[in-house]
């Protein structure tokens, strides 16, 4: 099973957090400094070089012995 592209999932969820605004069912609810670090930190990831995010690599031998 091929796992999902993390660098879309990255770009979800900074997307999300960035344009999230209080409604009158949320009023009392807002952006806290946790979730601001945590799109900082999505940000930083979401620049890095596209290498962060490799495909599927291939096995040296001694990789394969150990698979």
């Amino acid at each position: 099973m091929t796992p999902p592209r993390t660098v879309a999932m990255w770009d979800y969820r900074v997307t999300n957090k960035i344009s999230y605004r209080p409604t009158s069912e949320d009023h009392d609810e807002s952006i806290t400094g946790q979730q601001i670090e945590e799109i900082h930190i999505f940000v930083e990831i979401r620049h890095l070089p596209p290498i962060a995010a490799p495909g599927p690599k291939k096995l040296t031998g001694e990789e394969n012995i150990a698979a």
